[in-house]
């Protein structure tokens, strides 16, 4: 830590401490909208069990049993410069993003949230052809906000074009009566940018977004 940290001064630490605070990881929310094609992909995953339900709400379900997401980040790529006389130096060539980000959800009892994501992988593929279906008709827009103590959204992440690339295996073990199941999901994305918090967003609970967004 810096020599100063712990200085009296105004531009010490602990007085940036004390008048920016800092950032919480499980102080965020996510936005997960529908592709065109996984409503009824997932209304049919669903009536195969007599716990479905065919609403939306299982939108908001995994919106708020999201127990971890990663913000994704990106990269410069970058070539040395050899046409020059002395120590050579490095130049952007081109970014590239980390397309692919993982998530983790709080499993329900009648797992609704695995039919989810089930769903919206099975419209990506012909589930008895397996012949791949349009891009454009199953992936969608994701957003994750960072909010403060008073859940105000202080950062948003919009990222582009999603979809589930891997659905994990869920363990299943007699001896584990007092865990709770979770769900592992890798996304994958083709770019994201950070989008206006103030403009864009209602400091109110992800539920009320998602009515106006998954349509």
């Amino acid at each position: 830590m810096s020599y100063y940290s712990s200085s009296p001064d105004k531009d010490s630490f602990l007085a940036s401490i004390s008048k920016y605070g800092i950032s919480r990881p499980n102080r965020f929310d996510i936005l997960i909208t529908n592709p065109s094609g996984l409503v009824s992909g997932m209304a049919e995953s669903l009536s195969r069990s007599r716990h479905g339900s065919r609403k939306m709400e299982d939108n908001t379900l995994a919106a708020i049993r999201c127990e971890s997401f990663e913000l994704p980040g990106k990269t410069l790529r970058s070539v040395a410069e050899e046409n020059v006389y002395g120590p050579t130096y490095e130049i952007p060539q081109g970014i590239t993003f980390s397309n692919s980000i993982s998530a983790t959800f709080l499993l329900d009892r009648n797992l609704h949230i695995k039919r989810y994501f089930d769903a919206w992988q099975d419209s990506i593929h012909d589930t008895k052809t397996f012949n791949m279906n349009y891009y454009d008709d199953y992936v969608r827009d994701m957003f994750v906000r960072q909010l403060d103590e008073q859940d105000v959204p202080v950062y948003s992440c919009r990222i582009y074009e999603v979809y589930p690339k891997s659905v994990e295996l869920i363990s299943l073990n007699n001896t584990s009566r007092d865990q709770a199941s979770k769900l592992s999901v890798s996304f994958a994305f083709r770019y994201w940018e950070e989008d206006d918090t103030e403009s864009k967003y209602n400091p109110e609970p992800t539920q009320n977004i998602l009515t106006d967004a998954v349509v």
